[in-house]
Order: structure tokens, then C-alpha cells, then sequence
């Protein structure tokens, strides 16, 4: 979990309820220190929701909290998973995504930042890039007061990383009411790869022919 935001948290509880007695090994849930504190201490607090890291037994909980810190890799299955502290409004972490055909970078809540890019530019196997974009232009005071991108800060961003221009990236996290606005504004950053991920699409990701 990239932070603790409610629109990035409220699936979870619910799909816990869903999984319990179902499932012998229970869920992983990796995030920051501050993250995991935040779900334990407002949400699995056995007031919003049951505490589901010692349910339905302590030793069979349905939820394990890992905290995870930035440049330190964990596994995650087959893949190696490094996480990387972003600028958004509460402690906040992009994801990259290692695997035998490439890296995956996530970028998390964002506004413009320094650290992923600086990462980014050392990872010699970088795939595709996932980056945020919540808002227009038009509403670039709105997206740097809550530590968003809008679509002119795109092109500014990407420019840091200093890869080949042809890296696939797929914007997502747009505001419902402006993605249209968005789309238009995307089309003329004609120097990159870019285009809108769509809920529900499966991107697959391979390494160059």
C-alpha cells in the first residue's frame, strides 16, 4: 500500500472479511511504518473494523503488517520490491516492481519529486512507468497545494529520469470529472509514450525483443 488515504485503503477491509476462514495463509499487506501504524491504529482498531491481524486466531491471522523503508528490497513472491519515499501529503511511497523481464516503477500520491526520478535514472531494466496524474493543467495551484500532478508537471517529471523517450508510461489516478480534459492535454506530450491506464485492463510487461 502506497499510504494511507482512504481511497487507497477501503477495498482492504473488505476483502479480508471476504478471505477469512477461506484462506490458510492468511494476506500480506506491505506499506511504510507509518501506513501500517495508521490501519492498525484507525481502521483494524476492533471499532471501524475488527482487528483482523489476530482473526480469526493470533497465529492464523487472516492479516500480516509488514513495514517495509525506502531502499530496503523485500520479496514478494518471484519479484524483488524496493520502495521509494515520494512528496504527497502524508508519508507516502512509490513501488518498483522487479521480475526476471524487467523493472516496474509505481509511483504512489505524488507531487513533483526528486527521489523516484533519481532511482529511476540508475535502474538499467526499467519496463514501464506507472505515474499519477490527478488533475488539468487548469488546476495546477489545486494539484501542488494537495501534492498531485497535473498534466503539465508530467512532461517536467519525466524529464529528470533521462531514459530513452520511447518508455512506456501509463498515467492513472485521474479525477473521474476532468478525465476528458486530461486526455485532450496528454495527446500533445507527443514526445513520450504515454497513455491513460483503464481500470480492469491487464498490461503485460516484457522485456525488448
Amino acid at each position: 500500500i502506497t499510504h494511507a488515504h482512504l481511497d487507497h485503503v477501503n477495498a482492504l477491509p473488505f476483502l479480508l472479511d471476504n478471505l477469512i476462514g477461506r484462506v490458510a495463509a492468511g494476506v500480506d499487506v506491505y506499506g511504510s511504518a507509518e501506513t501500517v501504524e495508521a490501519l492498525r491504529r484507525h481502521i483494524f482498531n476492533g471499532v471501524i473494523w475488527p482487528d483482523f491481524t489476530v482473526l480469526p486466531k493470533p497465529d492464523q491471522a487472516v492479516l500480516r503488517l509488514h513495514a517495509v523503508s525506502p531502499g530496503e528490497p523485500f520479496p514478494v513472491g518471484p519479484y524483488m520490491v524496493e520502495a521509494v519515499a515520494v512528496n504527497h501529503s502524508v508519508p507516502t511511497l512509490a513501488y518498483l516492481i522487479e521480475g526476471p523481464d524487467g523493472t516496474v516503477a509505481f509511483s504512489g500520491d505524488t507531487g513533483p519529486t526528486e527521489n523516484l526520478w533519481h532511482r529511476l535514472s540508475q535502474i538499467k531494466n526499467l519496463r514501464a512507468i506507472f505515474l499519477e496524474t490527478s488533475f488539468p493543467t487548469s488546476h495546477a495551484e489545486l494539484a501542488g497545494r494537495t501534492r498531485h500532478l497535473c498534466v503539465e508537471d508530467v512532461g517536467r517529471e519525466l524529464a529528470k529520469i533521462g531514459h530513452s523517450l520511447g518508455l512506456p508510461v501509463y498515467l492513472y489516478h485521474l479525477k473521474p470529472e476532468y478525465q476528458d480534459v486530461i486526455k485532450r492535454e496528454v495527446d500533445h506530450l507527443a514526445a513520450w509514450k504515454i497513455r491513460l491506464a483503464v481500470p480492469g485492463e491487464t498490461i503485460k510487461i516484457t522485456a525488448p525483443a
